[in-house]
């Protein structure tokens, strides 16, 4: 029988709730694999409706279409997680201290979600394949995720010898990954295939005749038709989905564009590095908010807003470049303007941009400043997002708030009646002032 003075004991508590924190994590990380699996699965489904209505559309009304449905699954696979995670931590507080997991559960759960729409977008190609295809893109940037989450679940609350230990590895696998080490995880899952003969000549050709070195050339296998350039290691990549739909002069065209971005400036490449550092400010969110609060949560969230704003700002201005140079290599007159329709329409990417600070031009311009002009009307903007997509992240905001007032206002009580507030059975510090619960998520 529990004391009826518990209700003034702080250490009753604890005791009387002894052997249940883990219970509760055991039901807690499959709901939130299956709770964000389940919303994964639902929002995509219904994002899609559209889209499928418009099969028989201009390919440009079926892109633009798409677009907000590609964006909301995109950025659900960590809006969703952080929705679950946050909704939980603020039920039940001892979520904290096993955020990690948790926050690794709802991922897995999220991606998973998103198997479906990719099958459906890319109906036509082969389903062993895609999944591949799928399964190395997904370990690739989650394998990258957990590694910053795990920097930031071991930096400390407080700047001192472990924090720069901890930013240094970060640092250095960043960098590391930037300058090759990304390419080494392609071959090691076998999307990446030595050049075929004849993508080798037409790079040498088109190399030797802009005067520009390249060091290596892959092709990359997946379904959509692409292009890149790795200034920081002089490589270039090819998907064989491209060399399938261009021809020689088409291809040597984009070629032309990917080593207009070799002969990048290092002033441009060392902000492209800054830019891809836009993310890293949030690993030190545990000692900003323990030394500034809620404005270390909005220092932090304003710092990666400018940097992005930067690196888009940079990226548009280096693509029309790119475009430029493209256009004055062309083997064939309007090849290019082909080259980059084709691919396009292949990929179902609108032909106007949401806004005019993307990290590329809009394709219709593209196309007038490549001489030729479309066979039809300038389409409209795509939506930024699905409406699913904008309410899951105002959700994320209002989250994050609720976590900061709530337990203030509750006393630092749960929300939930009889929910434990550690996974530890020690007793509580004896503070008569309960203190807010620091946010602690990525």
């Amino acid at each position: 029988m529990v004391d009826q003075n518990c209700q003034v004991a702080p250490d009753c508590y604890d005791a009387a709730h002894e052997g249940e924190p883990m219970t509760q994590l055991l039901w807690q990380i499959p709901a939130l694999f299956l709770g964000a699996f389940a919303l994964a699965f639902a929002t995509n489904w219904l994002s899609l409706i559209p889209w499928r209505r418009t099969g028989s559309a201009h390919w440009t009304e079926r892109a633009r279409l798409l677009w907000p449905a590609r964006v909301s699954a995109t950025s659900n696979t960590l809006v969703i997680p952080a929705v679950l995670y946050l909704t939980l931590k603020l039920c039940y507080p001892q979520a904290a201290g096993a955020w990690f997991l948790l926050v690794v559960a709802a991922l897995l759960g999220a991606i998973l979600g998103t198997l479906s729409m990719n099958r459906e977008i890319f109906a036509g190609y082969d389903s062993r394949r895609l999944l591949q295809h799928l399964a190395a893109f997904w370990v690739l940037h989650l394998g990258i995720w957990l590694f910053f989450l795990g920097g930031v679940a071991l930096m400390p609350e407080e700047f001192g010898w472990v924090t720069l230990p901890i930013i240094i590895i970060i640092l250095a696998f960043h960098f590391f990954w930037q300058y090759g080490l990304n390419l080494k995880f392609l071959r090691l899952v076998k999307l990446l295939k030595p050049a075929t003969p004849r993508l080798v000549q037409i790079v040498q050709q088109t190399s030797s005749k802009m005067r520009v070195q390249v060091k290596e050339v892959w092709m990359l296998e997946g379904p959509m038709a692409q292009a890149y350039a790795f200034p920081t290691t002089n490589v270039l990549l090819f998907s064989n989905r491209l060399l399938e739909l261009c021809d020689d002069a088409e291809v040597s065209s984009i070629c032309a564009h990917e080593l207009g971005h070799l002969t990048e400036s290092k002033t441009t490449l060392a902000g492209r590095l800054l830019g891809s550092l836009a993310i890293f400010p949030w690993l030190l969110i545990k000692p900003a908010m323990n030394y500034l609060g809620f404005f270390g949560l909005v220092l932090i969230a304003v710092l990666m807003f400018v940097v992005l704003r930067f690196s888009r700002s940079l990226s548009l201005r280096m693509e029309k470049r790119a475009d430029q140079i493209a256009k004055e290599n062309e083997l064939d007159d309007g090849a290019y303007a082909q080259a980059l329709e084709k691919v396009y329409r292949e990929n179902l990417l609108p032909a106007v941009n949401p806004t005019n600070k993307q990290t590329h031009p809009h394709l219709y311009d593209r196309l007038l400043a490549a001489g030729v002009t479309p066979d039809y009307p300038r389409p409209k903007a795509p939506a930024k997002q699905t409406r699913m997509g904008m309410v899951m992240a105002m959700g994320v905001g209002f989250l994050v708030a609720a976590n900061f007032i709530l337990p203030s206002l509750h006393g630092g009580k749960p929300l939930i009646a009889n929910a434990p507030t550690s996974y530890t059975n020690s007793p509580p510090l004896q503070n008569p002032d309960p203190q807010p619960i620091r946010l602690l998520s990525f």
